[in-house]
């Protein structure tokens, strides 16, 4: 025999189905943003699959870098001979970086790069508290008098 319900126990019993699907739907939005962040954070597939991403950089790095120089020596000795005859102006090549030069330029890009992850960690770090309030009152459920207690009375399913 079916237990006969007041209003009282049934707006109880949606207010607090109310919760626990706000709850749960805030667990499926928290999911679904990894599973996007996952998904397109490119450092996953190359945690997952460290091996693979070196031979393609290794391949890139073949492929981008130049092959060696093959000289005509009939332009060459063309050349030679114009720039003999005064016809054309031959200047030497800049004179490559010395170390210490190396080393400063090495350095300076460090501290650019560092600088650059700085930066964008403050400027997350300012966006993310930005958003932080916006999420927080997405999050929250709407206070309902009674709301935490659990329903798990035998005969309220309407059987």
């Amino acid at each position: 025999m079916p237990t006969l319900r007041t209003a009282a126990d049934i707006q109880r019993d949606m207010r607090q189905v109310r919760c626990d699907l706000n709850d749960e739907m805030d667990g499926l939005v928290d999911n679904a943003k990894q599973i996007t962040e996952d998904f397109t954070d490119w450092r996953t597939y190359v945690k997952s699959n460290p091996l693979v991403f070196v031979g393609v950089a290794a391949v890139v790095g073949y492929w981008v870098m130049p092959t060696r120089v093959i000289v005509d020596r009939r332009v060459a000795q063309s050349l030679a001979d114009l720039a003999n005859a005064g016809t054309i102006k031959i200047e030497r090549p800049a004179a490559r970086s010395t170390f210490w030069n190396a080393a400063v330029e090495m350095g300076i890009g460090i501290v650019t790069s560092t600088a650059m992850q700085v930066g964008m960690t403050l400027l997350n770090r300012h966006v993310n508290q930005l958003i932080e309030p916006m999420n927080s009152t997405r999050r929250s459920p709407v206070p309902f008098p009674n709301a935490d207690e659990r329903v798990s009375k035998a005969g309220h399913d309407g059987h």
